[in-house]
Order: C-alpha cells, then sequence, then structure tokens
C-alpha cells in the first residue's frame, strides 16, 4: 500500500525502531542529513534517547493525520526504497537494499552529511 520508506533506529541494547511512512516524503536521505546535523549542532548525537527522539519528531513533523506513518519496535516493515539504518552508538547511517536487506554502503554522520545535505540545500 502506497510508497512506502521505511528509517531504522540501532539502539545500543541490540533492539530497533522502525518507522515507516506510507508515502515517501521526497529527498528522505537529505531529510536524515537535515535531521543529524540538528542533532550535532544540539550536541544530543552521544544522547541516544534524546537523539532519536528528535530524529522521530523531526521525520513526522507537522503531521497529525491518524494515517501516514507507523512506528514499530524489533519489527520491519515493507519499504519500496533504500533503507537508512541509523546507529547513534556507532554514528553511523548504513544504506540497505529493501529487497535484500543487504547494506549497500555505510557512512560516519559526517560523511551522510556531507553526501545528502547538499540535495535539502539546493532545493
Amino acid at each position: 500500500m502506497g510508497d512506502r520508506q521505511e528509517y531504522i533506529i540501532v539502539s545500543s541494547n541490540g533492539n530497533y525502531i522502525s518507522l515507516y511512512e506510507h508515502w515517501q516524503t521526497p529527498r528522505p536521505m537529505g531529510r536524515i542529513a537535515s535531521i543529524l546535523e540538528y542533532i550535532h549542532v544540539a550536541a544530543r548525537k552521544t544522547d541516544e534517547p534524546y537523539a532519536t527522539r528528535i530524529l522521530i519528531s523531526q521525520l513526522i513533523k507537522n503531521h497529525e493525520s491518524s494515517t501516514g506513518y507507523g512506528i514499530t519496535i524489533n519489527s520491519r516493515q515493507e519499504s519500496e526504497h533504500t533503507v537508512p539504518v541509523i546507529s547513534f552508538l556507532n554514528n553511523t547511517v548504513s544504506l540497505r537494499d529493501n529487497c535484500t536487506d543487504v547494506e549497500k554502503v555505510s557512512f560516519t554522520f559526517n560523511e551522510f552529511i556531507d553526501r545528502y545535505l547538499p540535495e535539502m540545500v539546493n532545493t
């Protein structure tokens, strides 16, 4: 159903949160890069609970409908697009194939921001 985009946030205890949106918004990797930059500036990237809350809050910002987003714990959701896997413990974002779940590439937060933030700045 829809045009789903999944985001995975890996916790230091080995659990993970899956946030998915039914209709992928434009430039999802640029959005993540912008939020990670905000978290870095706010000096929260080493504070896992706060960083996770900020990431989720910013992704669903201004969305008050009863549909559109879902959150699960330790349960993957269907995604039609590359899935970013964010780890505040390792300060990394890995991009996984949505069909095979194989890691395509992994970035440090700084590398990811440098690569994808221009998508947001140049729009």
